[in-house]
């Protein structure tokens, strides 16, 4: 497991609200690797924090395949319902 980047939040999140985590994974030497948290509102999601990194190391992902991601487990906040979507065009 390697930390690439730390996504910083514009906003907290709170028991309340429904966000979602959107990951994007682009080229092969180097890979682009964009995370958004996003929060829905009123009219729609929108971004409350965002990073970029690219990623030259030997072990990067560089073909297609399943995807996951994890976090650290504290007690202030969990994750559920992921689904996985084939992006291919």
């Amino acid at each position: 497991v390697r930390t690439l980047n730390t996504v910083y939040l514009d906003e907290l999140f709170d028991t309340t609200s429904t966000y979602r985590l959107r990951l994007r994974a682009t080229g092969t030497n180097p890979v682009v690797l964009d995370a958004f948290v996003e929060r829905l509102g009123p009219t729609g999601w929108y971004v409350i924090g965002q990073e970029t990194v690219t990623d030259t190391s030997g072990l990067r992902i560089d073909s297609a395949g399943s995807v996951g991601f994890g976090g650290y487990v504290e007690g202030t906040y969990s994750f559920d319902n992921f689904n996985r979507l084939n992006l291919t065009p």
